[in-house]
């Protein structure tokens, strides 16, 4: 068995969180504007009458997509999320949860126009 070093794990931790939190300084008008983008369509579902368009389902698919545009994420690192979703999927779809399945089949569906609008215009 090997042994850790005393205050190894600590200072790996360390680095761990002064990357994160240098991340969030370089980042933090993106997630400001992630956060009123995310209240904004939280507030609108709950609005009345706007509750019958933006159910739960296309407030989660709105919420993922903004996060997508806003933080500028690639196609490919959208492309790797949708294979993902799909494993995810599949482990619903055989324990016989199909709604979930089909929900998530959704998702990955509007994920993927989203990665063939994005590849077509870089």
């Amino acid at each position: 068995m090997r042994k850790i070093k005393p205050g190894y794990l600590d200072s790996l931790l360390d680095g761990y969180l002064s990357k994160a939190f240098v991340w969030i300084n370089i980042n933090r008008v993106r997630l400001i504007l992630f956060i009123f983008t995310m209240s904004f369509w939280l507030l609108v579902s709950q609005l009345p009458y706007f509750n019958l368009i933006f159910t739960k389902e296309l407030v989660v698919f709105l919420i993922l997509t903004s996060l997508f545009q806003i933080f500028k994420i690639g196609w490919k690192t959208i492309l790797y999320f949708c294979f993902g979703l799909f494993i995810i999927s599949y482990f619903f779809d055989s324990l016989g949860l199909l709604p979930l399945s089909e929900l998530i089949g959704n998702y990955i569906y509007g994920f993927l126009v989203i990665v063939i609008i994005k590849f077509i215009s870089s």
